[in-house]
């Protein structure tokens, strides 16, 4: 199978986690349709899997994983698909705050991880 576009892409990911989880999920209603569970799952993948892994995942869809310091970058045909932008104090390894644009699904959001200590 080829991907023709980022979209595809995006959603061929999404669906794959949509396949492992249940049928039944819930869905905050102060959320924008577009933010829905199985891309956002596949979105914790992308902002937090080793690089090396993400490439050999993705590589049957054509997609490229760069990593440089403070930036993650998914792309197909050098199309962005997905950029994260960690900020001072994260990284994709720990957390911290993050920003990324999910081209594919047409969203954009701020993340700001804390440990929660019992």
């Amino acid at each position: 199978d080829t991907v023709d576009s980022p979209e595809a892409s995006g959603e061929a990911i999404a669906q794959e986690f949509e396949s492992h989880a249940h049928d039944e999920t819930d869905h905050a209603d102060w959320l924008p349709p577009a933010v829905r569970p199985g891309p956002m799952l596949a979105d914790i993948v992308l902002l937090y899997w080793p690089a090396g892994v993400l490439r050999q995942a993705l590589l049957p869809a054509g997609a490229m994983v760069t990593d440089t310091p403070g930036r993650r970058r998914i792309a197909i045909d050098d199309v962005d698909v997905l950029i994260v932008d960690y900020m001072a104090g994260g990284d994709q390894a720990t957390g911290g705050r993050l920003h990324y644009r999910n081209t594919a699904w047409g969203y954009e959001i701020d993340v700001q991880s804390v440990e929660v200590v019992p």
